[in-house]
């Protein structure tokens, strides 16, 4: 089937963290590029990003549309479990999400992870990461 914006990838954030360690410690924090989507086709998005080679096991984390440039230096000497914290991200309103609204169409954050027994400078991965919609909806009524 055709995909929808609500699938659109524009920005990709790489977190590269030690599986091998309890808990797992923080590695590496990389800006994906070459994003590729056709949504009249496919939902898959791919992208580039170079990591650092290791033979440790590796959780490799992908956050799609929230920018981490702005909190990625805070990421050192932090495990995967304070990270996650760190990404927490509020929206007061509505989430303009139709392309209709006067602030346009904001694309919606997504995370997936997946585990690789180490990097190397060759490396593909080649099996599509889920990305998970990170965004939830609460409506009040009085």
């Amino acid at each position: 089937g055709l995909a929808s914006k609500e699938d659109e990838v524009r920005t990709v954030d790489v977190l590269v963290f030690n599986a091998s360690t309890s808990p797992e410690v923080f590695l590496e924090w990389v800006e994906g590029t070459i994003i590729t989507q056709d949504l009249s086709n496919s939902i898959v998005a791919e992208f580039t990003a170079k990591l650092t080679p290791t033979n440790a096991s590796t959780r490799i984390v992908v956050v799609a549309n929230k920018s981490l440039s702005s909190i990625a230096s805070g990421f050192a000497g932090k495990n995967k479990a304070q990270i996650m914290e760190m990404l927490s991200h509020s929206w007061t309103g509505n989430w303009p999400a139709d392309g209709a609204s006067t602030n346009g169409y904001t694309p919606i954050p997504m995370y997936g992870e997946t585990v690789v027994p180490g990097i190397n400078s060759s490396m593909v991965v080649s099996s599509p990461i889920p990305l998970t919609r990170m965004l939830a909806r609460i409506d009040v009524v009085t």
